[in-house]
Order: C-alpha cells, then structure tokens, then sequence
C-alpha cells in the first residue's frame, strides 16, 4: 500500500507534486512526507499519513495527520477508534471526504 500510494503522489501535476519519499530513501530529512509502514522507524516529518489500523507511535511528532476511513464495513470500526485516540490525545481533527482531496 506505501508503494501504491508513493506511486500514486508521482503521478500529481507539477503544480500540485508533494515532495516525499518512502521510507529509508532518500536522505534523512530530505522530504517533508515520508511514506512508512507498520515495523519502519521513520523520521520525524511534520506531515503523517497513516494507512495502518492502529495510530502509528511517531503520531504525537506529526504537525499534520492523514488517516482514512476505509469504505470496508468491517474496517470502519478502527477508524473510529483511531478517530477517539487522536481526539483524546489532543489532535485538532478536520473531517471530510476523500473525494476532497482531489480538489484544487
């Protein structure tokens, strides 16, 4: 999934390009968004996105966090519980749809 989605930021406009890397790549640091998974120690960035089910432990060192809800039924519940874990831990959360994303 890291990959797809690593894949995925290449393939946006020049104008629109977030600079990232997966982890490990790169120089440390080199990018604001570095793209990681469950058992990587990632470099503290200011930009987090999160497709595991559990909040990754590096989340309290993100200024910004994206985290999915998965159009799975049976996903959907840790979703929400991420959603509470973060709010209880202080997060400021701004929801909307995935959709969205794509807007300029």
């Amino acid at each position: 999934m890291a990959e797809a989605l690593d894949e995925l930021l290449w393939q946006r406009p020049s104008n629109a390009f977030i600079p990232h890397n997966l982890s490990g790549e790169g120089p440390p640091k080199g990018t604001p968004v570095e793209i990681s998974w469950v058992g990587q120690q990632p470099n503290p960035r200011p930009v987090l996105i999160n497709l595991a089910e559990l909040l990754p432990p590096q989340h309290p060192r993100a200024r910004q966090i994206y985290d999915f809800v998965p159009a799975s039924e049976q996903q959907k519940p840790q979703a929400r519980e991420r959603y509470k874990q973060y709010r209880g831990q202080g997060h400021q959360l701004d929801t909307r749809a995935a959709s969205s994303l794509n807007e300029s």
